[in-house]
């Protein structure tokens, strides 16, 4: 893995050396794939708020291990939701040209396209991982 792997969380993770945590660091493989091509769509899609790049995501990854207070007390699925979580905590906004005529068809302004997936990217995520169930 390019991005992920020199996490905390993620060292935390594989350290642990079981069946889970392998199968784990598959799907975080796969995730990690789908989401370098996904991230390209978003770094041009806002170009005008706060990158949104893999140091933004890494960042939102290391500051919510950070939180925690000891790490050793969560499970392996707990690593994985928050891994999880702060990867696609933004997936909602990575929408290529194609994709948005599709779901915003009567929106023609590039402002107002992009104001509406930044406050309904929450929503529009679920869409997003649906597709990748």
């Amino acid at each position: 893995m390019e991005y992920i792997n020199n996490t905390k969380v993620y060292k935390n993770l594989v350290s642990r050396d079981t069946q889970r945590t392998h199968m784990y660091t598959e799907k975080l493989e796969l995730l990690e794939k789908y989401l370098i091509e996904e991230y390209q769509k978003l770094i041009t899609s806002f170009e005008s708020y706060t990158k949104h790049d893999w140091t933004h995501t890494i960042n939102v990854l290391n500051y919510m291990y950070d939180l925690l207070d000891d790490p050793s007390k969560f499970t392996e699925e707990d690593l994985m939701l928050m891994i999880f979580t702060a990867l696609l905590h933004d997936i909602g906004m990575a929408w290529s040209t194609n994709e948005v005529k599709i779901l915003l068809p009567n929106v023609n302004q590039d402002e107002k396209i992009t104001e509406i997936i930044r406050v309904k990217h929450g929503e529009f995520a679920e869409i997003k991982i649906n597709k990748m169930v």
